[in-house]
């Protein structure tokens, strides 16, 4: 089964040198395994994939 990952809103609030590590850890894990969708705006993502 293929798992896709989507992130929302990043950015949008500040993150310290751990959370950030493991953000990174998350998506380099997935690298050419899933897909990645990164949006600051998912309601308009929404509106496109329907």
């Amino acid at each position: 089964m293929r798992i896709s990952t989507l992130i929302d809103e990043l950015g949008y609030l500040p993150i310290d040198t751990e959370r950030a590590r493991l953000h990174f850890q998350v998506i380099a894990d997935g690298y050419e395994k899933r897909s990645l969708i990164i949006t600051t705006n998912l309601d308009r993502w929404i509106g496109v994939r329907q």
